[in-house]
């Protein structure tokens, strides 16, 4: 008999469960002060890109934006980006045009670490050819990025 009771008493806990867990991602969103990862990651690729273009030559028309774990790497190249990372960085952000890119790593200092990379076509994973470094005044934190999020949700 205790048998039924624990196997009735765990069908309640599931299905209660689930029950108010139908509730949708709006409705979330609305009820609490979660934000939009899509928006909030957008706004950085945005800020990292307007930074580049300051502060290179480089013209990103036609790139597409990836952050670094979006993409698959040899594991030289890996490596090297792992290792050039600091406390304090902005995870990399990646702008790809066909099989040639630019990955930005944003220093804490609010310098880049400008990556060109190129697509290994036979192992189908992205290869760094060189990296330079790019003096910049735009430092960008958590802070700097939240301003950025809730300015663009208020607008929408």
């Amino acid at each position: 008999m205790a048998r039924i009771w624990y196997v009735l008493l765990i069908l309640f806990f599931i299905v209660g469960c689930s029950a108010n867990s139908k509730k949708t991602t709006e409705d979330i969103n609305q009820e609490s002060d979660e934000i939009n990862y899509e928006i909030y990651m957008d706004i950085l690729k945005n800020e990292v890109k307007r930074d580049l273009k300051l502060t290179s030559s480089r013209n990103l028309v036609g790139y597409s934006a990836y952050m670094y774990d979006e993409l698959e790497y040899d594991e030289e190249s890996f490596n090297k980006i792992y290792d050039d990372g600091e406390n304090g960085d902005v995870m990399p952000v990646a702008f790809v045009n066909h099989s040639e890119g630019v990955l930005v790593r944003k220093k804490h200092s609010g310098d880049n670490q400008v990556y060109n990379i190129s697509l290994d076509s036979k192992k189908n994973k992205w290869i760094i050819e060189k990296s330079k470094f790019l003096e910049s005044d735009l430092v960008i934190t958590e802070e700097y990025l939240m301003k950025l999020y809730y300015k663009e949700v208020n607008e929408s």
